[in-house]
């Protein structure tokens, strides 16, 4: 992928594209692109072009408190980039033709090892995490 300059804030680029932000683990956001509040619309995530895509601020308040749906997304980033070669157009069909073939969501292949993946990550940080004084 070329990288692109970073967008102005506000006016039409940011209607267009979203307000760019980062995650807690440091991975690119953005949040109100148009075309989200079209496809995303039930206060979804997706992963593409190695970015998170939220469309509302309330889902976005929601990624934010939850390790796990980061962790999901996270991995996404892995997959697109190690499977798919970074090419985003593969990657998003190899998800169309899975959610199409296992007529699910969940029982797609690249999403139950997103699952996975999270789930050994949230593990691993209360693992690490500093005992709690009761």
């Amino acid at each position: 992928m070329v990288p692109q300059p970073p967008r102005k804030a506000g006016g039409f680029n940011q209607w267009l594209w979203g307000e760019e932000r980062r995650d807690p683990e440091g991975y690119r956001c953005r949040v109100g692109a148009l075309w989200t509040h079209l496809f995303l619309w039930r206060g979804y995530a997706i992963v593409l072009a190695q970015t998170v895509w939220i469309a509302r601020e309330e889902t976005w308040a929601q990624y934010l408190r939850n390790d796990f749906w980061r962790a999901h997304e996270h991995h996404h980033f892995v997959q697109e980039r190690e499977y798919f070669g970074g090419n985003t157009v593969r990657y998003a069909l190899a998800f169309v033709w899975q959610y199409a073939r296992h007529m699910s969501h969940d029982k797609a292949p690249l999403e139950i090892e997103a699952n996975e993946a999270a789930a050994r990550w949230v593990e691993a940080k209360k693992q690490a995490a500093p005992p709690t004084g009761e």
